[in-house]
């Protein structure tokens, strides 16, 4: 690639990123997340963690309005949206002791020696590719660094405020986050030897829309998002909702 292309394409890329930076969303990894977390869901939409916010959507055990948008499978975590509609537990992230987690690197190879249907599955459940995109590609990697699982505890005890509980007391979309998954999340992408920059711009756009993580390194073709909440454990509301 001539650098002018290359400067065309990173611009084209920033672009998009701040296109969709208003309205960012979990990264789509629910073959990813089936895998190696399980229990784990993917929530839409989502942003960075806050470690000192207590008003913050994704904080956990926070009461919250979810819609399923996918379920799950045997290759796939399940999809929710969240309606934000939530009573904050009013507990900031730094107040809560993080577990480490595994790191995981996924690798999807699209060489024809490699290429299986269930390959194939879980590399359309994390990527949301066409067909004729995948036909592009050669290798995709899905590196997920630092993670850390925030939970539930006993102590503190979560101050929520009475008229907003009163208020989701018996809707049927209401769930608890019982604990959340932060990390950095980054992809490399690799296509192959005779694609031409305008399809591959179109692939890594798509992609960084997909995947939430619009942040691009340079004029390389590596996406990666920091300190993201990337998964969520959902679980019933109980009446008594003193701890």
């Amino acid at each position: 690639m001539s650098p002018r292309r290359s400067l065309r394409s990173a611009i084209l890329l920033v672009a998009a990123s701040a296109a969709v930076a208003g309205c960012a969303r979990v990264p789509a990894l629910r073959s990813v997340l089936a895998t190696h977390y399980a229990g784990y869901d993917q929530v839409l939409p989502a942003s960075e963690a806050l470690p000192n916010e207590k008003r913050y959507e994704y904080l956990p055990g926070n009461i919250a309005a979810f819609t399923l948008s996918a379920p799950r499978n045997l290759i796939a975590a399940a999809s929710w949206s969240s309606e934000s509609d939530y009573c904050s537990a009013n507990i900031a992230l730094s107040q809560l002791r993080p577990r480490r987690q595994r790191a995981v690197l996924v690798v999807h190879n699209f060489d024809l020696s490699l290429r299986r249907a269930l390959h194939e599955q879980k590399a359309q459940a994390d990527l949301q590719l066409e067909p004729n995109e995948f036909e592009i590609l050669r290798r995709v990697e899905i590196r997920i660094s630092s993670p850390r699982e925030y939970t539930v505890q006993n102590t503190p005890k979560p101050d929520y405020v009475a008229s907003c509980i009163a208020a989701m007391a018996g809707r049927s979309d209401a769930k608890r986050i019982r604990s959340i998954l932060v990390g950095n999340v980054s992809v490399k992408v690799l296509f192959k030897d005779n694609v031409g920059p305008w399809q591959r711009t179109a692939v890594l756009n798509k992609l960084q829309s997909n995947l939430g993580i619009g942040f691009l390194n340079g004029v390389s073709e590596d996406l990666s998002a920091t300190n993201v909440v990337f998964a969520a454990r959902l679980g019933a509301v109980r009446q008594n909702t003193s701890h």
